[in-house]
């Protein structure tokens, strides 16, 4: 994973783009319409991040971010049923989103090509090489010092977590139980792990050291 990321620093010159339409100029569905997230943005041939304006069938408007053809959502997920229609047993209301377990997360439905988890139709809960190519962007177009652990958690943060956001991802601080990590945690769950979010840096934890009852987020990247 070290080399992947490591390439993060030949990204040092990507810039947001603004060639998509602007949330204002985004149709909500109609009432009944089942519209199963449709971004709308031009695919990136060289690594700049585009703005992506996404809205699901329930009326839901999350925005999202393109990382060299990898679009993730900007905002926690926010879904009580999975996109078969299955209640989702438990979750905790959130800061931005709803807490998780691993289980509802993803182990007890993982869904369409067994990676969808608690995903919208045509999204899925992503792993950790997803995850290392997109730090390694991120971490590029911020500037980071390698030696620098907390420079991605800053570029990942919103601002008023004490972050510049640079990232776009626009992470809040969290309330969620993180197992043995303890109360108030900043997580989200992988397929392999979770990442945890803290001031001075970010962290990987595989299923078993984080604890699969941890309540976490989960922001989910198009297939």
């Amino acid at each position: 994973m070290s080399a992947v990321i490591a390439a993060g620093s030949i990204f040092t010159s990507c810039k947001k783009g603004s060639d998509v339409q602007s949330a204002s100029e985004v149709k909500a569905p109609k009432a009944g319409e089942q519209v199963a997230f449709a971004p709308d943005f031009r695919p990136s041939e060289d690594g700049t991040f585009h703005d992506v304006h996404i809205w699901n069938s329930t009326g839901v408007q999350y925005g999202g971010y393109n990382f060299n053809d990898r679009v993730w959502m900007d905002s926690n997920l926010k879904a009580v049923k999975y996109s078969d229609g299955t209640p989702i047993s438990y979750f905790e209301e959130g800061n931005a989103g709803n807490l998780y377990s691993y289980y509802d997360a993803y182990e007890n439905h993982k869904g369409l090509g067994d990676t969808q988890g608690a995903c919208p139709n045509g999204y899925h809960l992503p792993n950790l090489d997803e995850w290392a190519w997109t730090a390694a962007m991120i971490k590029g177009e911020a500037k980071c010092d390698p030696n620098d652990g907390g420079c991605l958690s800053v570029a990942l943060r919103a601002n008023e977590w004490d972050g510049n956001n640079i990232s776009g991802l626009n992470i809040q601080k969290e309330k969620g139980f993180g197992g043995n990590l303890g109360s108030g945690v900043t997580g989200f769950w992988f397929r392999d792990g979770a990442l945890i979010i803290q001031y001075w840096g970010t962290e990987w934890k595989s299923v078993d050291e984080a604890g699969k009852m941890a309540n976490l987020s989960v922001r989910c990247i198009k297939n």
